[in-house]
């Protein structure tokens, strides 16, 4: 056996991505998902199309592929016995058991029940993406929920999978604007789209007085938490929990009663909205809602609040007429007041101004597209909520990619934070030692004072190990934290041990980051590691 040299050439980009290796336990999860969806599609979804059994035959126009392969023309029969024969097949493939037999029969089944499906005049083509995933499991052979072993066969498939949806909704659209033009993409066509067929849930989302009200409390339920948690972080009591838990949840509508002139804010007039600041700060201060994690959990509150105030912004601007451009400075202004006042009041950088994970652009977008929707009628509920995900999603991805505008400059690397956090921790384990020291030698000599008169550092700070990188600060014996200056980038970091939070001050600027443990920062990953 053969082993390849370390020194072969790598793969271009293109190779890289198609083949990616993928661990064989998602395979075996996203397989058993496929083929116990068969049943609920075969009985559910289009169970219309064994109707076409009964159809005369000179209405069957079989499709191109039905064409080559000469397959034979539905009757009662053959309809019967390929919708059993399908749904068999997939129960018994998502055992795992014979997985390219079992799998090639189920791609061949399902493939003949499409064609019948699509025979008959009206064609849907959001099944492609589902028949290539069919086709693309049998390759990768056996697979199991917890086997853990990167499969290149099993990359090639997800990356055809991926493809195929990308291109089935992609082309799609341009079908649609092709043939239909830009008037198709409004807010009619998606009321149509949600309405048309008469369910209990389109009925439901024609009228809902009590929308803005309830999109307020969620929002202003998610910006207290965020509120709350950064209290934690920066170690405030529960008045200070409870005030950063007001300004978050209450700043944005404030601000946003105030311009638009309603009077006494919305806030304040119905007290129902002072419960979610009081009882999150409650909750955190408890520790019902922990704040492990904080910077993670702080950016998903936040992101939730964002959206959902974005929206409410809009409702509450479009019903009072104001101009499509003013509805979307009223919905950014309510959904980024809390939040900038929160940060400011804590002494942060306000999130707005992080060239880190685009922070506006978001809310912005949301905005726009909120008020096309109003403005053609179309926003209710339902499409309330899913333009909320949709800004929610956006912030959230921008955040995990650290996505920034061109010329951004970013002063933190994932390689800088991991040096000045091993220093930092090189720094806090000297001073410990230093501490341990002067606490054994006190206990030897009882009238020696607590710690020597030659600490010329003037704290607990290394004398050797590490004064040619950093300089001590500040160090606290009760929680280990410590204050460290690194003269080479100029910049001090104040490393909490228990919660494992580094706030990193640029000493030249004065803006101060906070980041969780390694473990849990979001960080733009190297290109260049190989780790990654």
């Amino acid at each position: 056996m053969t082993t390849a040299p370390t020194s072969a050439a790598p793969r271009p980009l293109t190779g890289r991505w198609w083949f990616a290796p993928v661990p064989l336990a998602r395979i075996a999860v996203f397989r058993t998902i496929a083929y116990l969806f068969i049943p609920v599609d075969v009985f559910l979804t289009t169970a219309w199309v064994r109707a076409h059994a009964d159809v005369p035959t000179e209405w069957y126009a079989p499709l191109l592929i039905g064409r080559l392969l000469h397959l034979p023309t539905p009757t009662h029969t053959l309809v019967v016995v390929v919708q059993w024969a399908l749904v068999l097949a997939a129960v018994a493939a998502a055992s795992g058991r014979a997985p390219r037999l079992l799998g090639t029969a189920v791609f061949l089944l399902y493939l003949e029940w499409m064609v019948i499906a699509m025979s008959y005049g009206k064609v849907d083509h959001d099944r492609i993406a589902f028949l290539v995933a069919l086709a693309v499991l049998p390759t990768i052979g056996r697979a199991r929920f917890r086997d853990r072993r990167p499969s290149e066969a099993a990359g090639w498939a997800m990356a055809a999978v991926l493809v195929a949806v990308m291109l089935t909704y992609f082309l799609a659209a341009w079908a649609k604007i092709r043939f239909g033009g830009w008037d198709w993409p409004t807010g009619s066509t998606l009321t149509r789209a949600v309405l048309r067929r008469g369910t209990p849930l389109s009925d439901w989302t024609l009228d809902v007085p009590w929308l803005l009200t309830t999109l307020d409390l969620i929002g202003i339920f998610f910006f207290a938490t965020s509120g709350a948690l950064l209290a934690a972080r920066k170690q405030f009591d529960l008045v200070g929990s409870l005030a950063l838990s007001l300004l978050a949840g209450l700043g944005g509508g404030f601000t946003r009663d105030i311009l638009l002139d309603r009077g006494l804010p919305a806030s304040l007039e119905n007290p129902v909205y002072l419960a979610p600041p009081v009882l999150v700060s409650l909750l955190v201060y408890v520790k019902v809602i922990h704040p492990n994690r904080l910077n993670l959990t702080i950016t998903l509150f936040d992101a939730a609040g964002l959206a959902l105030f974005t929206v409410s912004g809009v409702l509450l601007a479009h019903s009072m007429g104001v101009h499509p451009v003013s509805t979307v400075v009223i919905a950014m202004v309510t959904a980024l007041g809390g939040g900038v006042l929160r940060d400011i009041v804590a002494n942060e950088v306000p999130s707005i101004f992080d060239p880190r994970g685009v922070y506006v652009l978001p809310t912005f977008l949301g905005a726009v597209l909120a008020t096309v929707v109003a403005m053609n009628g179309a926003l209710n509920a339902f499409t309330g909520f899913l333009i909320a995900f949709l800004i929610f999603a956006v912030r959230m991805i921008a955040y995990r990619y650290q996505w920034r505008f061109f010329g951004a400059e970013i002063s933190q690397d994932k390689e800088s934070l991991e040096r000045l956090r091993r220093l930092a921790t090189q720094a806090q384990e000297a001073a410990a030692r230093r501490v341990e020291r002067t606490l054994e030698r006190r206990l030897r000599s009882p009238g020696a004072p607590a710690f020597p008169d030659d600490d010329t550092h003037g704290s607990y700070g290394p004398r050797q190990e590490y004064e040619d990188q950093v300089r001590v600060d500040d160090y606290d014996p009760q929680t280990q934290t410590i204050t460290v200056v690194d003269p080479a980038s100029h910049q001090q970091v104040r490393l909490d041990r228990g919660t494992g939070v580094m706030d990193v001050t640029d000493l030249r600027t004065g803006r101060t980051r906070s980041f969780d443990d390694p473990e849990h920062d979001w960080i733009a990953d190297d290109p260049e590691d190989p780790r990654d």
